[in-house]
């Protein structure tokens, strides 16, 4: 899959004539950015992409679609109460101490904490002083007696912290070290092949506490990944992108032969809907007595519909490896009735995401700084950052199933 265009490089590594990637790109914006660094002197970039995977294909041709068609994905706006906290340890020790009022209205006054209420940054800094990390002279806000370690570390104003790797063991053997999975749970990784030491390896264990995965020797012909391949969010308007191109018999010129071939076996698959509508209808396959429903929208509310179904029935969902598709127990008949269900029920979010953290807050290590924050808005903070709730009811109260 050969990928040509014209865009200006945004980051200057030199004279590069061509990129290649391997697997799915994570996004159209970083798509944008390797093209771009490739042609500085013929003016020409170049991008070749090795899929490993019909899927892959699929996203990366809709992630250079879009990009053609001038869209990328938009700012996510996340209220970042962790980085205010860095922010106000950093005024009062810049300050050398500020009224309580002056402080927040200085902090209300940033863009970058726009989204965040004066009542919110009022409790973060009451919490603040409960943790002795800041210290109320009634006058004015000092650093606390807790604080000191932290502010005078250089590390104190880089916003991520860099995690201690995960070593890789078998037999009892270390083999080598990798970076800590990213946002999300090291046990999704299980059954995950990693390359490592010129051989290809099973992850079949993690222990979390001690940073150790136990692999085996890899013996299933599956692909190796990175740990943040393909893991991260994708954009509903990507997905469906795809849907669009799976139901279209438009002929892309950028693909190699074999690329070719796997789409046109994609398109079979999909032959009975191509007048679906895609703004209010996703298509559904049931064989052998499991049905697919095919999402086709962005990855954060597809793991916020598994959530609700693993929350009302966990036995329901029986593959969880798509990237496109929620896979039931059940034939086509009854997931109909599912779907009405699933418009119906509501989840309370605030207590799974409860559920994912320790109840005691400086224990959290979410991010940086979240562990100086109270346990609610943690739980805020991990809501959004996990979970999509507001575009999953959406998409699932407009959407009808099609057969």
């Amino acid at each position: 899959m050969d990928l040509h265009g014209n865009l200006e490089g945004l980051i200057d590594i030199g004279s590069i004539d061509k990129v290649v990637q391997v697997g799915q790109v994570p996004s159209i914006s970083s798509l944008a950015q390797r093209l771009g660094r490739s042609g500085r002197k013929t003016q020409k970039s170049i991008l070749t992409i090795y899929n490993l995977d019909q899927w892959q294909l699929l996203h990366n041709i809709a992630c250079y679609e879009l990009l053609q068609e001038g869209f990328l994905e938009p700012n996510q706006e996340t209220k970042r109460y962790d980085i205010l906290v860095q922010q106000i340890l950093s005024i009062l020790k810049q300050t050398s101490g500020i009224r309580r009022q002056e402080l927040i209205l200085k902090i209300s006054k940033n863009w970058a904490f726009n989204q965040i209420k004066q009542t919110e940054i009022k409790t973060i800094i009451d919490h603040l002083i409960q943790l002795e990390l800041v210290e109320d002279l009634q006058k004015e806000l000092i650093l606390g007696i807790a604080s000191q370690y932290i502010v005078t570390s250089k590390d104190f104003y880089a916003v991520f912290e860099a995690k201690k790797g995960f070593q890789v063991v078998n037999k009892g053997k270390t083999i080598g070290e990798l970076d800590p999975p990213a946002f999300g749970q090291s046990s999704d990784y299980i059954g995950e092949n990693i390359f490592l030491s010129a051989k290809v390896w099973k992850i079949v264990d993690v222990d979390d506490k001690k940073g150790k995965f136990f692999v085996e020797k890899a013996r299933d012909g599956k692909p190796p990944m990175f740990l943040d391949n393909g893991r991260g969010e994708i954009h509903p308007r990507i997905r469906e992108k795809m849907l669009e191109i799976v139901l279209n018999n438009y002929e892309y010129k950028y693909l190699d032969e074999k690329s070719q071939i796997e789409l046109q076996d994609l398109r079979n698959q999909f032959k009975q809907f191509q007048d679906l509508h895609i703004e209010e209808q996703r298509p559904v396959i049931t064989k052998q007595q499991k049905t697919e429903i095919f999402l086709f929208t962005g990855s954060k509310i597809q793991k916020t519909a598994q959530k609700v179904i693993e929350t009302t029935d966990k036995y329901l969902l029986s593959n969880l490896d798509s990237p496109v598709s929620l896979t039931l127990k059940t034939d086509s008949k009854s997931s109909f009735n599912f779907w009405q269900k699933l418009q119906n029920t509501k989840i309370d979010f605030d207590e799974i995401s409860r559920a994912q953290l320790d109840p005691e807050p400086t224990k959290n290590t979410l991010t940086k700084y979240t562990k100086y924050l109270p346990i609610e808005l943690q739980i805020e903070f991990y809501k959004k950052l996990a979970f999509d709730v507001t575009g999953y009811e959406v998409f699932v109260f407009q959407t009808k199933l099609r057969i």
